[in-house]
């Protein structure tokens, strides 16, 4: 039986791989390597979103943005709230899995790399010409994560869109976690080698047995299955995934 996956997994994969790299390179070239990491993890994602909208026919919105999310975890806990629906949507997020599994293991400090970066990169995947601005984080020291969904004005008719495009969409475009820790792991271990060669593939297999030492063979086999896998162009979720 395959080991159930989810944020927690792909939180601490993260987490495992920005503390070996500070650990082995020091944290002013890791800082500088784990955001280059993020943002072409970040921005692959959101172009495999956009893709998939085009496909449908769906303009490339802030909607239609926030409809296509690859990633669900209902039984995660996850909170946020509006802050303000004009001139443009602002929300906070009090909590998180993501920040949860840090808090847990002693990461936040290497999670901050991840939510730094992560959201403005797959919106500019998306699409260039939205414009995401984030406050404080969770794992920076933050009470709550911030965002403003610059010129997206959230009023009720544009809620009512929202809510009848992600019903029309279900799951059709929510991959398997297994799909999300290979992308993380493939993408960041090719950004590593890039940048710093041998010594970069080591600090991602080194990270790649910590976190296979935590959760079993048949999980990290899950991740190393996903090698050939093209991370810019959307699977199909319904196909069979390691």
């Amino acid at each position: 039986m395959k080991p159930a996956l989810g944020p927690a997994h792909h939180a601490l994969l993260m987490g495992w791989i920005a503390q070996e790299a500070v650990r082995v390179l020091g944290p002013i070239p890791s800082d500088d390597l784990l955001h280059d990491a993020m943002r072409r993890y970040g921005e692959e994602r959101g172009s495999r979103m956009a893709q998939r909208a085009l496909a449908r026919g769906h303009a490339l919105d802030w909607t239609s943005y926030l409809a296509h999310k690859e990633w669900a975890a209902p039984d995660h806990p996850h909170a946020s709230e509006t802050v303000a629906t004009t001139p443009h949507w602002r929300m906070r997020v009090t909590q998180c899995p993501w920040n949860d599994a840090w808090q847990a293991e002693g990461l936040a400090t290497y999670g901050r790399y991840y939510c730094r970066d992560i959201d403005q990169a797959i919106v500019q995947g998306f699409n260039p010409a939205l414009s995401l601005s984030v406050g404080q984080t969770l794992p920076g020291d933050g009470d709550c994560c911030e965002f403003a969904y610059t010129g997206y004005v959230l009023d009720p008719e544009e809620e009512a869109r929202l809510e009848k495009l992600r019903a029309d969409l279900g799951d059709s475009v929510v991959m398997p976690w297994s799909y999300h820790l290979g992308h993380l792991y493939w993408t960041m271990r090719r950004v590593f080698q890039e940048h710093t060669g041998a010594a970069g593939l080591a600090i991602l297999e080194r990270a790649l047995s910590t976190w296979e030492r935590r959760f079993g063979t048949e999980a990290a086999d899950a991740i190393r299955a996903h090698e050939a896998t093209d991370w810019t162009a959307p699977a199909n979720p319904d196909a069979p995934t390691p």
